[in-house]
């Protein structure tokens, strides 16, 4: 959300570890691609490739590093933080207006009356 680049790979390296942590080669392997593009090494870099050795898992090769068991936290909605400044993100209103949002795992935010407003029209 910052722009900023290295934040982001960190936090695609976290996730794939996590991945690889949970046997999860593949999902671990579509992270590392995604890293390197952001590194620009996309274009002209070879393929990644681990080659495979019979003792050591598949994805215990995708990186090097001690391995802790982590376990990737549920996200759904919870009560935003109150001094945030934020704004609904469905009436445009800022919390300072329209009192408590709530916060999506997404950055985005709802008030109270557009959570009102959106049970009539489910009704």
């Amino acid at each position: 959300m910052k722009g900023d680049k290295a934040d982001a790979i960190r936090l695609l390296r976290s996730a794939a570890e996590i991945y690889r942590d949970q046997k999860l080669g593949m999902k671990a392997m579509k992270l590392l691609r995604h890293i390197r593009r952001l590194e620009g090494k996309d274009e002209d870099a070879p393929p990644l490739q681990v080659v495979p050795d019979p003792v050591i898992p598949f994805e215990a090769q995708l990186f090097q590093g001690p391995k802790t068991p982590r376990v990737m936290p549920d996200r759904g909605p919870m009560l935003a933080d109150p001094k945030l400044e934020a704004w609904c993100s469905f009436c445009c209103r800022p919390s300072t207006e329209v009192g408590r949002l709530v916060a999506a795992p997404t950055g985005t935010f709802i008030c109270i009356a557009c959570i009102q407003a959106a049970k009539e029209m489910l009704k």
